[in-house]
């Protein structure tokens, strides 16, 4: 496993969690919670990006019980196009 952080993005219509590991890649913890409205949600992911440096991204990926992706994941994968675009990382979804 390649060593560095990684950052987690927990996408919601409302807010979007944040959490961030150490460079080991042992310990997550949570980071920001960010508004999915704010219109300066570019610039502060920007600015996460910039200060952590990940080697990785992970986006969370709602699933129903059934194991099938929900109505939701449509919007995450969406949210995780945002982020490679920025960060120039590609996105891993779970």
């Amino acid at each position: 496993m390649q060593r560095g952080r990684r950052i987690a993005f927990d996408y919601g219509d409302i807010r979007i969690g944040v959490a961030v590991c150490d460079p080991d890649g042992i310990i997550s913890s949570p980071l920001a919670v960010l508004r999915a409205e704010d219109r300066n949600l570019r610039s502060e992911i920007q600015s996460f990006i910039a200060e952590y440096e990940p080697v990785q991204i992970f986006i969370g990926l709602p699933k129903q019980l059934s194991g099938v992706e929900s109505s939701s994941a449509e919007k995450a994968r969406t949210f995780g196009a945002m982020l490679a675009e920025l960060s120039k990382i590609d996105c891993l979804y779970r």
